[in-house]
C-alpha cells in the first residue's frame, strides 16, 4: 500500500521528480569523475609502491663515456649487495620475409620492460590483450610483443620473422608474435628522444614514478615500437641491455658507503636517484593532487544535503494535506511520514539505473576514452555512500515535519 501511494506521490510532483532525479545522477556522475581522479593521482604509485619504499636507486642508464652499453646481467656485478634488478631496455630487430631476406631494410625497436612493471600499468588496448594479460610461449624461438600505432601494417595476429642474438652472441632465428596493439596516445614506461625534447618536466623533474611513464602518439614519433617482457628474453637465454629507466634494490642490511660505492658505478651510465626520494616526490605529487580534489568531494557533500533537505522539505509540507486526509482515514501518522521516504527511495533507485545506463552508452561508444572515467569498487562504494547520506538527509526532514504538525492543524488550515 505504502509503495502504491508513494508511486502516486511521484506521479502528483513531476516537477519535484524531475529535479530530483537530474540533482542525483549530477552528483554521482561527479562522485564516479571525482573518485576516478583521485584513483589516477596514485594508479602509478600503489603498483609500485614496494619497490620504491625499497633501499636502492632508480637510474635511467644508457651508454657510458667510452660509448659502452651496459648488460642486463652486468649490473648485479656491480655490488654483490644488489637484491634485485627491474630494469628496462631497447633492442632491435630486423625484419625479415618467410625467405629469410630483409624487408626493405626495415628494423624495429622493442621496448623491453621488467614484468614487475609490465604489471604495474595497463594501457587501453586497441585489440588484443596487454602483456600481463597472457601466458609467454613455451617456443624457445618464439616471444610475444605488442605494438604501437604503425604505418607498417603490423597489428594483433602479426608475424614477425627475424634474428636475435642469445647470450653466447650466437645469432638464433627468431619469431615475434603481437597479441596485441596499444590505443595511440596511451601513457607506457619509456621516454624516447622525443618526449624529452618536447616535455619540460622530464627535463626539469624525473624524480617521480609518474614521469616515467609518457603518452606514445604515432603522429609524433618517428617509428613504432614493439613491447616484450625482458624476463622473457632472459628466461630463453637472449642478450638484453639496458636503456632507460630502471630499478635497483638492495639487500635491507647494505651500508650508506655500499650504497654510495654502487651509485659511483651505476653513475657511469647515466642518472641515478635514490628510491628514498623518488617515493617522497611520489606521495607528495599525488598528495597534491588529491588536495585539489577532496575540498570538491565535500563541497558536493554539502550541495546535496542543502539540497535534499530543501527539496524533501517543500514535498513534505506539499503533501500535508494529503498526509491528513490518510490519517483520517486511518492511516498512522508514522505511515505518512514512510510514503514520503519511500517516494525518495524509488527516486534514488530511477537516479542509480539512469546513470549506470548513461555511463555504460558512453563507455560503449568510446566517449570515455582519454579520460580519467573508469568504473571500479571505490566509485561503486563512493556513490552508494552518498546515495545513504542522501536517503537518511531525506529520512530525517518527513518524520521532522510530520512529527511536529497534527492532524487537526492540517484540516484547519486548509479549510
Amino acid at each position: 500500500m505504502i509503495f502504491k501511494l508513494s508511486f502516486k506521490e511521484i506521479r502528483k510532483n513531476k516537477i519535484y521528480t524531475f529535479f530530483n532525479l537530474i540533482q542525483l545522477i549530477l552528483v554521482m556522475f561527479l562522485i564516479v569523475l571525482l573518485v576516478s581522479s583521485l584513483q589516477s593521482t596514485l594508479k602509478y604509485y600503489i603498483p609500485m609502491k614496494d619497490i620504491l619504499t625499497s633501499k636502492g636507486f632508480m637510474a635511467n642508464l644508457f651508454i657510458n663515456n667510452e660509448g659502452q652499453v651496459i648488460l642486463n646481467d652486468q649490473l648485479y656485478s656491480l655490488s654483490d649487495k644488489i637484491d634485485k634488478v627491474y630494469s628496462t631496455g631497447q633492442e632491435f630487430f630486423e625484419i625479415k620475409n618467410s625467405t629469410g631476406r630483409l624487408e626493405d631494410s626495415n628494423c624495429l625497436t622493442a621496448i623491453t620492460i621488467d614484468k614487475a612493471i609490465i604489471n604495474a600499468h595497463k594501457p587501453l588496448m586497441k585489440s588484443g590483450k596487454w602483456l600481463s594479460d597472457i601466458t609467454l610461449s613455451d617456443n624457445k624461438n618464439e616471444i610475444y610483443a605488442v605494438i604501437t600505432k604503425n604505418k607498417l601494417g603490423y597489428t594483433t595476429g602479426s608475424v614477425i620473422n627475424t634474428t636475435y642474438s642469445d647470450k653466447n652472441e650466437n645469432e638464433k632465428p627468431i619469431t615475434i608474435k603481437i597479441v596485441g596493439e596499444i590505443e595511440d596516445g596511451e601513457n607506457l614506461f619509456y621516454q624516447s628522444n622525443t618526449a624529452v625534447a618536447s616535455d619540460e618536466k622530464l627535463n626539469t623533474d624525473f624524480e617521480t614514478i609518474s614521469a616515467q611513464f609518457y603518452p606514445y602518439n604515432s603522429s609524433d614519433e618517428e617509428e613504432p615500437y614493439l613491447v616484450i617482457t625482458k624476463n622473457e628474453l632472459d628466461d630463453k637465454n637472449y642478450q638484453t641491455w639496458t636503456a632507460g629507466t630502471s630499478f635497483i634494490t638492495f639487500d635491507s642490511d647494505t651500508t650508506k658507503e655500499e650504497l654510495s660505492d654502487a651509485k659511483t658505478k651505476l653513475s657511469q651510465y647515466g642518472q641515478v636517484y635514490s628510491l628514498e626520494t623518488v617515493n617522497k616526490k611520489s606521495l607528495q605529487e599525488a598528495k597534491d593532487q588529491a588536495f585539489t580534489i577532496v575540498p570538491m568531494i565535500i563541497s558536493i557533500l554539502i550541495f546535496l544535503a542543502i539540497s535534499s533537505i530543501c527539496l524533501t522539505a517543500i514535498n513534505t509540507k506539499k503533501q500535508l494535506r494529503s498526509y491528513g486526509i490518510l490519517y483520517i482515514c486511518g492511516s498512522r501518522w508514522k505511515q505518512c511520514a514512510l510514503i514520503s521516504v519511500c517516494s525518495t527511495f524509488i527516486i534514488t533507485l530511477f537516479a542509480v539505473i539512469l546513470t549506470g545506463i548513461v555511463i555504460f552508452l558512453a563507455d560503449y561508444f568510446g566517449l570515455l576514452k582519454g579520460t580519467v572515467i573508469t568504473i571500479g569498487k571505490w566509485q561503486l562504494i563512493s556513490c552508494f555512500a552518498v546515495l545513504l547520506f542522501n536517503f537518511i538527509i531525506s529520512l530525517i526532514m518527513p518524520f521532522t515535519i510530520i512529527g511536529r504538525t497534527s492532524p487537526r492543524e492540517i484540516i484547519k488550515n486548509n479549510e
